[in-house]
């Protein structure tokens, strides 16, 4: 029995990465030989174990067989026989598939045993993403892999792997893929350090034709607002994945008035997203609208009432300023300076409207009801009294 760390963890120990992403490779086992020393199976399609005491991922080495369409189509293989450089070959990357022999006793590692059948360290040193095989092209996940590795290090794709992912496309295995599948690549991807790179890859091999269609028109745009992002300090503090992707569904639905709605349900994004997605728009144009007033006079301040409302600001506060987040972000991109300050304004009337005294708002609701009077409207009224004050 040997044990060796493989795959993400070595390639970023020689990046000088600290990784969390601990995985193992058990050659000369068997299952029952791992039971008998108390690890524990996790594994449903091939035998994974955990470690009984750290908990890491402990898999037998395997080979594999493609046996139908999409990344779901494969039998796996364990025996003792299987030899460490047979469960690499498996692998997608050359730059993920070293090998480091662990010491039994001491789980002591060393550079200097580096076993790299296939010159992954060459390939890493020269900031390459290659295919170890053919095999590659089995699997219409590693497509969506490679893209996201070019985000994270701004590496370039080799141009034979490039045209395998093309003939992947092309074939039709870009259609089997499952749209939490591709969210989940595409959301890890927008948060690397070079998002752009994520789009440029999918775009060159074909594959954002059929995942993601709308980012093909104002592609370039796209790509700039990325490397934006990438490059630029903004006054919002986080940044996250789902407010770039939204910002770039904001620019689609403002550009060509499109409902952005359905790209979140057919990627099957989480409901909180789709309905911001259903929002943004409409809320954009909306401050547009608040800018184009002349400043604080009661038209301009009944304006900021709609946007509030239309981002049901009172009720869902945190949802709001989340939104007026990703507005933020796009005003900065095309430097417009009157947004900005109209969002600042926002914030401010909304926080007069939740510090609204409990009291005054009872006395204003008891004397529409007894006036048989609207009390949204007598609320708004309120709301803009406070405003002028």
């Amino acid at each position: 029995m040997q044990i060796y760390l493989v795959g993400g963890a070595v390639r970023d120990l020689l990046m000088g990465i600290d990784s969390q992403d601990l995985d193992y490779v058990v050659v000369g086992c068997s299952i029952q030989e791992m039971l008998a020393l108390g690890y524990i199976p996790v594994g449903k399609d091939f035998p994974v174990f955990l470690h009984p005491i750290t908990k890491n991922e402990y898999a037998l080495a395997r080979t594999e067989r493609k046996t139908a369409q999409g990344y779901q189509g494969f039998k796996f293989y364990t025996d003792k026989n299987i030899t460490l450089e047979q469960d690499l070959l498996r692998r997608d990357l050359t730059i993920n598939a070293m090998a480091l022999p662990v010491d039994n006793h001491h789980q002591q590692l060393s550079l200097d045993n580096l076993i790299d059948p296939f010159n992954g360290k060459k390939d890493l040193e020269n900031k390459i993403l290659r295919h170890i095989s053919l095999s590659f092209s089995e699997d219409p996940v590693r497509i969506l892999r490679v893209a996201r590795f070019a985000a994270r290090y701004n590496f370039s794709v080799y141009d034979n792997t490039l045209k395998l992912m093309q003939n992947m496309t092309d074939s039709g295995e870009v259609d089997a893929l499952v749209s939490e599948r591709v969210w989940q690549e595409i959301n890890k991807g927008l948060a690397e350090k070079y998002p752009h790179k994520l789009l440029e890859v999918l775009y060159n091999c074909g594959a954002l034709h059929v995942i993601l269609p709308e980012f093909i028109i104002d592609f370039e745009q796209h790509i700039k607002f990325l490397k934006f992002i990438s490059k630029t300090d903004t006054t919002i503090n986080h940044i996250d994945a789902d407010k770039i992707f939204l910002c770039i569904l904001l620019h689609i639905g403002l550009c060509r008035n499109t409902n952005i709605s359905p790209i979140c349900i057919n990627l099957k994004l989480r409901k909180e997203l789709i309905d911001i997605s259903k929002i943004i728009a409409k809320l954009y144009k909306t401050i547009i609208a608040v800018t184009n007033i002349a400043h604080f006079n009661k038209d301009y301040y009944n304006t900021t009432l709609d946007v509030i409302e239309i981002g049901d600001a009172i009720r869902r506060q945190d949802r709001f300023n989340y939104i007026l987040d990703i507005c933020m972000i796009y005003a900065e991109y095309y430097h417009n300076i009157d947004i900005k300050a109209c969002i600042n304004h926002i914030k401010n009337c909304l926080y007069i409207c939740i510090n609204i005294d409990s009291d005054e708002i009872i006395t204003i609701v008891e004397n529409a009801k007894k006036y048989h009077l609207d009390i949204k409207s007598a609320l708004n009224e309120l709301r803009l009294h406070k405003f002028l004050d």
